[in-house]
């Protein structure tokens, strides 16, 4: 059981429903949200959606070639990108799109109560419509956001670092000045642009304002009176559509599992509010989680869930660090403008521009330390901004169906050995130019789009295909017909 829909456990109920696994997805929510707190997809998020055939379901969408930094921009010279003008709640809307295409559902209105571990599997019960229901499960999983019940109900403890400053957020009628990028007055820092159809959303930092202790969101009074005090404009007569607050503190859980139950994306870890990180986060701890727990399923074997966290905590703990920098340059008081303009001109610079804006891009995530082969954890890159040529084509069409993919140039009994645990193959000249820069003859990429093996691994395929897929009786079936 999946708890949440947002856009970590729709990814995560994707990933399960390729693998054929069936998953039940529950939310206390009466559908999709309208509205959402952030917004925008890193290079390494859009490819992967892209891997999913999820991006095409976002519409036509730009890609920008340039990234953001504490609000400032370096050029990514073409080798990565950003998708700016998509919001959470369309990504939620394009997830759950190609969860239903493929045969996937949510029960709305459905609020996770606790769980209980006991022999047959966690006893989850929930409420819906005043009436509570138990649900069997081999797995729970929380996706249900920063003050997750399942996290709560596990016992799973967070290392907090408190607040020091606090955003109001809100959604208007009609347009406002134009402020992509922080704009400092002298009362606070502000952002404002345009956010769908005829509304624009707002960002507000007050200067010399404490973090409130909240249990609802800001009231449209509480915003525009802060909008006004700040930049002198009177918002009283707009529409407030939506409104709400963000602070600049984190957590980070003490461990992403206990017993059965597994949390991911904010529930896990959440981010201060800078660099529009915390969906993208989720939804790539979810391609990470999906092919493991399905292994792990198969195999009856909770050890292929270890390396979940042992990947994905150093890469969030990097998020949360570079988040704090950003929002402490970003919506600091009018004196950080020293720091601010010295740091555009570091970023003017190629040696450290390139390598900020690929960790900004998310694109230089590997999961791997291998000294015999360092190829191997590396991301396989099909990089959706530029055009695809054919071979490319045919790598991204093959790691669609969620389990990975067998490059080769010649090895056509890999190949088929691939094909046996249900990994697709790809053999043939065709490939050639596109495996002759990384100088192996044979790859196997995970469900993930990382690289789970090559021809120099000191490991066999056979090995990594069972790490990988977890298919004890398939491997069974192949060595029977040797």
């Amino acid at each position: 059981m999946i708890v949440g829909a947002g856009p970590t456990g729709l990814m995560l109920a994707i990933e399960l429903q390729l693998q054929s696994l069936s998953c039940l997805v529950v939310d206390a929510r009466h559908g999709p949200r309208l509205h959402s707190h952030g917004g925008g997809l890193t290079a390494r998020t859009a490819e992967l959606l892209d891997q999913r055939a999820v991006l095409a379901l976002l519409g036509s969408r730009a890609f920008e070639t340039r990234v953001y930094f504490a609000g400032l921009s370096t050029s990514t010279r073409g080798y990565a990108a950003a998708i700016y003008d998509v919001n959470q709640g369309q990504v939620e809307h394009a997830l759950l799109r190609r969860l239903n295409q493929i045969g996937g559902r949510v029960a709305w209105g459905h609020r996770f109560v606790s769980s209980s571990r006991r022999r047959d599997g966690i006893h989850v019960d929930v409420e819906t419509n005043e009436q509570l229901s138990t649900v069997l499960s081999r797995y729970l999983v929380g996706c249900d956001g920063a003050h997750s019940r399942v996290r709560e109900d596990a016992g799973i403890k967070m290392h907090v670092t408190a607040p020091t400053l606090e955003l109001l957020l809100a959604d208007v009628t009609g347009s406002v000045r134009s402020r992509p990028v922080p704009t400092y007055l002298p009362g606070g820092v502000v952002m404002s642009g345009p956010n769908g159809i005829a509304q624009s959303r707002l960002v507000v930092r007050e200067y010399g304002r404490p973090p409130a202790r909240r249990k609802r969101s800001p009231s449209a009074l509480e915003v525009a009176g802060t909008w006004l005090r700040v930049t002198g404009e009177d918002l009283s007569r707009r529409g407030f559509l939506w409104t709400s607050s963000a602070r600049d503190g984190s957590s980070h859980a003490e461990t992403y599992r206990s017993d059965g139950t597994i949390i991911a994306g904010d529930a896990a870890h959440t981010h201060p509010p800078a660099g529009g990180i915390g969906m993208n986060s989720g939804i790539q701890d979810a391609f990470n989680l999906g092919w493991k727990l399905a292994a792990a399923i198969r195999s009856d074997n909770e050890g292929y869930l270890a390396s979940y966290e042992a990947e994905r905590r150093p890469v969030v703990e990097q998020v949360i660090r570079d988040a704090a920098t950003q929002s402490s340059l970003i919506y600091s008081a009018a004196d950080g403008d020293s720091l601010r303009t010295a740091l555009r001109e570091m970023l003017g610079t190629p040696r450290i521009a390139e390598p900020v804006g690929r960790r900004m891009s998310g694109i230089d995530v590997t999961y791997g330390d291998d000294p015999e082969d360092p190829l191997v954890g590396a991301r396989w890159a099909t990089e959706p901004w530029r055009a695809h040529d054919d071979d490319s084509a045919i790598i991204v069409r093959q790691l669609r169906g969620g389990k990975g993919a067998f490059l080769t140039q010649d090895d056509r009994a890999g190949a088929r050995h691939a094909a046996a645990f249900g990994v697709p193959g790809i053999a043939g000249s065709a490939l050639r130019r596109v495996l002759r820069h990384t100088e192996r003859q044979s790859i196997l990429l995970r469900p993930d789009g990382h690289v789970a093996w090559t021809d120099h691994s000191p490991a066999s395929l056979h090995d990594a295909l069972i790490h990988t897929r977890g298919s004890v009786n398939l491997a069974h079936r192949w060595e029977a017909k040797k």
